[in-house]
């Protein structure tokens, strides 16, 4: 019997000060197995120190950041790859200086890679990331995450179809990769966000990743990202009592 193993990571850290302290709490009290980094934000020196001083053991990777976060708008970021307005070069060019910003403040290589609203999988920003890849992390343990959501809605098919993609890119290029990515949704607080990760934890099949995005509102993120009172309930809920981290288990 195949067994599941489930990574919850979360994303966004170094977006501003209140999300990382919040995913530094969980990491430190075992509460998420991941986390991946905006190093292109001014609050990622002083924050990725902080996390390499945790030395919690959970795996660190980079979040690409190409949209939000005083960047271009998802709309127009995707246009730009789809009707080729952004050149390959220029997207190597970023990726290398992200990456050279991880490696500088935190000290190692990622353990993995992925992207902030999933961007890292778009036309044009998928091949330089293999490029990328090819020169720099090739040989190395580290991991791609794909969007190998359940087609459960508009969205999951969206990001499926863009995984699907990606994932059979990187088969080629003999890169490893996550089997399922759960923890999508609309971010309103309909239905309990508890409720929520039962479904995204009862959906994981092989290597799952749960995404998710803690955090502790403060101005820096008022001004960053639209994202906001959705991250305070998701923080509750992985520092409550009522939350038991995920493992193995069998599928």
């Amino acid at each position: 019997m195949k067994r599941t193993e489930i990574l919850v990571s979360a994303d966004d850290y170094a977006i501003a000060p209140g999300v990382s302290a919040a995913i530094r709490d969980l990491a430190a009290r075992g509460r998420i197995g991941g986390t991946s980094c905006m190093t292109t934000t001014p609050y990622w020196p002083d924050e990725g120190k902080a996390l390499r001083a945790l030395a919690s053991g959970i795996q660190v990777g980079v979040h690409l950041t190409f949209t939000g976060a005083g960047r271009s708008s998802l709309g127009a970021f995707w246009r730009d790859c789809v009707f080729g307005r952004v050149a390959r070069t220029d997207l190597i060019a970023d990726i290398d200086r992200q990456l050279d910003a991880f490696e500088r403040v935190y000290g190692a290589p990622p353990d993995f890679i992925d992207g902030h609203q999933h961007t890292h999988q778009f036309p044009v920003a998928r091949d330089a990331l293999f490029d990328v890849w090819t020169r720099r992390l090739a040989g190395r343990p580290a991991w791609l995450r794909v969007s190998a959501t359940p087609r459960d809605s508009l969205k999951g098919a969206a990001l499926a179809a863009l995984g699907s993609a990606m994932r059979a890119r990187a088969a080629r290029h003999g890169i490893r990769t996550n089997d399922r990515l759960t923890g999508a949704y609309d971010f309103s607080n309909a239905v309990p966000y508890g409720e929520r990760f039962a479904r995204f934890v009862a959906q994981a099949r092989g290597f799952t990743v749960v995404m998710c995005h803690p955090g502790i509102v403060d101005d820096a993120l008022r001004a960053a990202d639209e994202l906001t009172d959705a991250r305070e309930r998701e923080y509750a809920f992985f520092a409550g009592d009522a939350y038991a981290p995920p493992g193995l288990r069998a599928a």
